[in-house]
């Protein structure tokens, strides 16, 4: 990202905090969530880019654009998320090798869907792609960008780490997650990505 002035590092952190809002809100629904994280990938993308973008405009139209993939993106790594936590849970419970098997099983499936939670919205807004090319890209991505991954969930643990280290960290924790806890995290993750998508697209 170049040189920035004071009025713009101010006026980038309004527009993220915004975006976070944004984001929140249409969070509450619940269906809405991968639709929502779509529309907040699009428009921070640009920003890292340092592309022309509009907030408001930009996020409606990313959340309308990848309404459908998004929604299907959310639902299915949702789904295996539930289904790898429910094998855990059954391996705690029954002894032996059945026990473990279930709990490795569930392990893995876990790894799996963060992984390709991770990566599965840049690709979604990045590129036109088909819903199993995304899920498949997004995956194989992550495996060849841990460092990308680790970055992103590292600044996304940010603010409850704050809150969980003590209790008068929770006055800057909680104001801090509600203005800057995703769209922090995703700037994060699309200013490190951009030596990824030119890579990718030299044909390298």
């Amino acid at each position: 990202m170049p040189r920035r002035t004071m009025g713009e590092w101010v006026q980038l952190l309004c527009d993220l905090a915004l975006l976070n809002l944004l984001w929140l809100i249409c969070c509450l629904p619940v269906v809405t969530i991968g639709a929502a994280t779509a529309a907040l990938h699009s428009v921070v993308r640009k920003m890292a880019a340092c592309e022309y973008y509009t907030v408001w405009r930009g996020f409606w139209k990313g959340f309308r654009e990848n309404w459908k993939q998004g929604t299907a993106v959310m639902l299915i790594l949702g789904a295996v998320l539930l289904i790898s936590l429910g094998d855990i849970a059954i391996g705690l419970h029954r002894p032996g090798m059945t026990g473990i098997a279930c709990q490795f099983v569930g392990v893995l499936g876990m790894i799996a869907a963060v992984l390709t939670l991770s990566m599965a919205f840049p690709v979604l807004t990045r590129y036109r792609l088909g819903l199993g090319a995304v899920l498949k890209n997004a995956l194989l991505l992550s495996f060849a960008n841990l460092h990308i991954v680790a970055a992103g969930l590292a600044a996304a643990a940010l603010f409850p780490v704050l809150g969980w280290l003590s209790v008068n960290l929770m006055i800057i924790a909680v104001p801090g997650w509600v203005m800057l806890g995703v769209s922090l995290p995703v700037l994060v993750q699309q200013l490190l990505m951009r030596k990824v998508y030119a890579r990718l697209e030299s044909g390298q």
